[in-house]
């Protein structure tokens, strides 16, 4: 089950709405970017979420690391379907690809994740749709 907040920011009129979706291993491709669908299409179809200038639902997706990916993934669909959406905001955003760029190769253990702990991740995570989630 999705659990989802509602945060109200008193200095602007607007709320934040996070959403801690399913999780691997257990919860496979692709069942973060449909909890990040149907989070969106949840907070699009508030009335009271709705904006007093124009009646429509201002949204920003966002995410970081691995949620930058599926904010990524929902910005495409997004553009797909007609739902709008203002914004997107991306925070180090986890990409893969099934060929390595220079700057993996170079970077490689210099910071947080070594292509190792990434390869590992999407194996884990999404093994039967790595055709998908790669480039």
């Amino acid at each position: 089950m999705v659990e989802a907040s509602l945060i109200p920011l008193p200095t602007v009129p607007s709320m934040i709405h996070f959403v801690d979706g399913l999780r691997s291993p257990e919860h496979r491709y692709p069942c973060a970017y449909d909890d990040g669908w149907s989070a969106l299409k949840w907070v699009t179809t508030r009335p009271w979420l709705q904006s007093g200038k124009d009646s429509k639902v201002h949204v920003y997706l966002a995410g970081d690391s691995s949620g930058g990916n599926v904010a990524h993934h929902m910005a495409v669909r997004v553009a797909e379907s007609g739902v709008e959406v203002i914004g997107n905001i991306l925070l180090h955003p986890m990409f893969g690809r099934q060929r390595r760029t220079e700057s993996e190769m170079r970077l490689d253990g210099k910071y947080f994740v070594t292509i190792q702990d990434r390869d590992m991740y999407i194996y884990v995570c999404a093994r039967a749709h790595l055709h998908k989630l790669l480039n």
